[in-house]
């Protein structure tokens, strides 16, 4: 069985929580292969996951925060108005990528 694990580029607990995931995965499924797909975090991904093939790639996910670390609200919803929009764009260009 073949997965990918899109990971996002906004700090690091998630590769901790997706490795965990991932792990039980293996034992579950040892012929589990992963591919792990992120925009800023490959190198540590790399360490991280090990055998686990690594996509340097933008996953359609974003955030912002203000300069004393809160979210910024107002550019947030900036990228959820057009979210839609973006996430076929995105999906279309996966799905062609499985095909390959």
């Amino acid at each position: 069985m073949k997965c990918k694990i899109y990971l996002s580029d906004m700090g690091f607990g998630h590769l901790v929580r997706q490795r965990a995931i991932y792990e039980q995965l293996k034992q579950l499924m040892p012929s589990i292969s992963a591919a792990v797909q992120t925009g800023s975090h490959a190198e540590i991904a790399r360490n991280i996951f090990g055998s686990a093939a690594v996509i340097e790639k933008f996953n359609n996910i974003e955030w912002a925060r203000k300069a004393n670390g809160s979210p910024d609200l107002k550019v947030i919803k900036e990228f959820f108005d057009n979210y839609h929009y973006r996430t076929n764009e995105f999906i279309a260009a996966e799905e062609v990528e499985v095909e390959a």
